[in-house]
């Protein structure tokens, strides 16, 4: 009868408060509580004694007896204690006045107790302004306790029979080491435990009101990631603790508390306080290097006649752990995660080398895979991309950029082939800043892909990617403090490595130095494939294109295996290369010629397993391994040079190429039964937009290019008024057009 008044009484009360808009308008300013919902949930209530004929009798004395009915609590704040089962217990009566007032009716009871049954994770404060700040801010699963006798039975009693996994302890509190004691006496050895100190003790209120609640969350994630980065590390030497920019090494009676190992520029030199019998010695040590730690050693064995043997020893098992963990967080910043890294089987292995030696992956499985896919046409850039992606492997990185105007696929077509690589090879970004390039480490680029998924994300690091292509190799020198004297110093960064770089963008790069030393290449932009494009758009909703995107995981899957059972340590001979000579005359030809003799490389790197391996010895007598290029990769690269360096034989990239050729041909148009040249006929840009449909910006910025390079001429115009254009000669078929001299196969 008695849990029925209780529940009767608590209802009561929250129907009350959420009536007075005076109390709710209170809480909100002096708790920053104000959702009804949080209200409902954490079941606050307002006090109003009731006289025993406003509730019926058969609750009135139960309650009478009970001792709730006094006029004491009149206009406070209340919240139920419960057991374990959700029985009410007791109730807690809040000052509404005072934060810190707070009366507890008798012993027994929890607040919240229902985390026990809806988490798995809790967190335990010993305060009600802790506990109302992370309720409101953070999250429901919160248990303050506020006594250290009943509330810790009642908790522990809860943890029983609970799911719960973590415990997570702030700040520091009389409380709980009882707490952790009792929790160890229940035999529940799965529930891992953690404490969080927050610096200076402050409270999580206050950390909370002066940062913020997503902050505060992040912050029991990077306790519980130190907490499992330290746990397995040198257990059986020491005992570890951590607490937050804090780890404790606890070996017999000797305490050393460490700090300083959190920073970003963490070089082993640490704040290292050593404890025994009460008694400290705190030293900045550097643990990299003997000298320095002998010198502590020294210190602690005269100071507190302790073998100095044996705190060298607890130093170098202190750094051991500081280097292991500082790895893990280099590894965490830079994105390295070993579940994320693809991994073929061994009978995947023997089933994928079977496959490649049966069919060709650039002539047969590419093709057909990326059709499913929905990538259709564009077999020379699909070619392409798939070999400068593989050149990852081979140190003769070939970077690619594709210009083709709006909607014609070119980042569809990219982002497609780029999946098709192991998802750890590529580092897939936006934008780079001017900077970003130079704090890479080897490490993180070595075997990698750059893939900039916009011509314009690369606009601000030109400088470096540039260096990068042209020596493979980036240099930057710059002032920072010593951490160790406080002095100004020169560092020196050096990055050594051969990387691959793709992109795609609208808009030509008038920017020569950078434009030499990628491969330039186009879309197909005729009617015929923009058909192909639409129709394939279409039949991703049909019932055969649904079975094809049904099979990407397999595809995907087919063409990484692909990737992973390449070995980079073989090396590709050929046998043509003193008969490769491109045109002299060709812009740039070195360069060219470069991109061509490693286009070769690649495909018949990419070849491998369908060729015979043969072995040699440098001048050293070191062995090596190596396989001949053959006639199927010259043609293949045969096939592929002429499309990328048509373009480039002449001063009119393909764009400009293409927009001349449509003016042209209006002009043509135009100047029919007429007795002018089309070199006579004068155009706005109006004719051109309504004759091509272009847009107002392509138009002004097509012509304004051919003007620069002289192929059309401006004989009227200004801002404000028409603009009138005439066309200059342009001998495409003779001038633009000249031999390659790649190898001829019939020689």
């Amino acid at each position: 009868m008695i849990q029925e008044a209780l529940s009767h009484i608590n209802i009561k009360w929250q129907n009350d408060l959420i009536k007075n808009r005076d109390v709710i308008n209170h809480l909100k300013i002096s708790r920053g509580i104000e959702s009804p919902a949080v209200h409902k949930n954490m079941e606050l209530g307002f006090v109003k004694i009731p006289d025993n004929n406003e509730i019926p009798a058969a609750v009135y004395k139960p309650l009478k007896s009970f001792g709730l009915l006094n006029e004491k609590y009149e206009g406070m704040i209340s919240i139920p204690l419960r057991k374990k089962d959700s029985r009410i217990s007791n109730f807690l009566f809040l000052n509404l006045n005072d934060e810190g007032d707070y009366r507890i009716m008798r012993k027994g009871g929890l607040i919240n107790v229902k985390v026990f049954n809806n988490h798995r994770d809790i967190v335990v404060v010993d305060s009600l302004v802790d506990y109302f700040s992370y309720y409101q801010n953070v999250k429901g699963n919160v248990i303050p306790i506020l006594d250290g006798e009943t509330m810790i039975n009642d908790f522990v009693d809860a943890l029983k029979n609970s799911k719960i996994q973590e415990i997570l302890f702030i700040n520091q509190s009389p409380y709980w080491e009882l707490v952790k004691s009792k929790i160890e006496m229940i035999n529940k050895p799965d529930i891992k435990i953690y404490e969080l100190a927050l610096e200076n003790n402050i409270s999580l209120a206050n950390y909370i009101k002066y940062n913020s609640a997503t902050k505060f969350a992040e912050l029991i994630n990077r306790v519980k990631k130190i907490d499992s980065d330290i746990s397995n590390q040198d257990s059986d030497y020491f005992s570890i603790k951590q607490m937050l920019g804090e780890i404790i090494f606890i070996r017999d009676e000797r305490t050393y508390k460490v700090r300083g190992f959190n920073k970003e520029n963490f070089e082993k030199v640490v704040q290292v306080t050593f404890e025994l019998d009460s008694k400290i010695f705190p030293d900045k040590v550097d643990v990299s290097r003997s000298q320095s730690r002998n010198k502590f050693a020294r210190i602690i064995s005269h100071e507190f006649e302790i073998s100095q043997e044996t705190i060298q020893t607890d130093l170098s098992h202190i750094y051991k752990v500081l280097d292991t963990f500082q790895n893990d967080q280099y590894k965490e910043k830079s994105g390295y995660n070993e579940k994320n890294i693809y991994t073929i089987t061994s009978s995947d292995t023997s089933k994928t080398i079977d496959l490649i030696n049966s069919r060709c992956v650039l002539n047969e499985l590419l093709i057909k895979d990326t059709e499913r896919l929905g990538y259709l046409g564009e077999e020379i850039n699909k070619k392409l991309f798939y070999i400068s992606a593989t050149s990852r492997l081979t140190g003769k990185p070939l970077s690619i950029i594709d210009i083709s105007p709006p909607g014609t696929g070119k980042s569809f077509g990219l982002s497609s082939i780029i999946d098709l690589m192991p998802t750890d090879e590529i580092l897939k970004y936006s934008r780079l800043t001017p900077n970003s390039l130079y704090y890479k480490s080897e490490d993180e680029l070595r075997g990698k892909v750059l893939y900039i998924e916009e011509l314009v994300g690369m606009g601000d690091s030109l400088n470096p990617i540039r260096m990068l292509l042209s020596s493979g190799e980036l240099a930057l020198s710059f002032v920072e403090k010593d951490s160790k004297t406080g002095n100004l110093r020169t560092v020196e960064r050096r990055i050594a490595v051969d990387i691959p770089i793709l992109t795609s963008g609208t808009r030509d790069l008038y920017d020569e130095e950078t434009l030499s030393r990628f491969i330039t290449t186009h879309n197909d932009n005729t009617i015929n494939h923009m058909e192909q494009v639409l129709k394939s758009q279409a039949m991703k909703y049909t019932l055969n294109g649904t079975k094809n995107l049904l099979q990407k995981d397999s595809i995907l899957k087919k063409h990484r295996d692909i990737q992973k059972v390449l070995n980079p340590d073989i090396l590709v001979i050929n046998q043509y290369a003193d008969k490769i000579m491109l045109n002299p005359t060709l812009h740039i030809v070195t360069r060219k010629q470069e991109q061509y003799l490693r286009l070769i490389y690649n495909i018949a790197f990419l070849r491998q397993h369908s060729k015979d391996k043969k072995h040699d010895e440098d001048r050293n007598g070191n062995k090596f391994t190596y396989v001949e290029v053959d006639k199927d990769d010259i043609r293949t690269a045969n096939e592929i040079a002429s499309h990328i360096f048509h373009y480039t034989r002449g001063d009119l990239s393909k764009r400009l190429h293409d927009a001349y050729q449509t003016i042209e041909n209006f002009c043509i148009s135009q100047v029919k039964n007429k007795r002018i040249t089309i070199y006579e006929y004068k155009f706005t840009r109006r004719e051109i937009r309504e004759y091509t449909n272009w847009n107002l910006s392509t138009t002004k910025c097509l012509l304004d290019e051919l003007e620069k390079l002289e192929y059309v001429r401006r004989v009227k115009g200004s801002q404000g008024s028409e603009f009138l254009y005439k066309l200059n000669t342009y001998n495409y078929d003779n001038s633009y057009i000249r031999d390659l001299l790649l190898v001829n196969l019939d020689e």
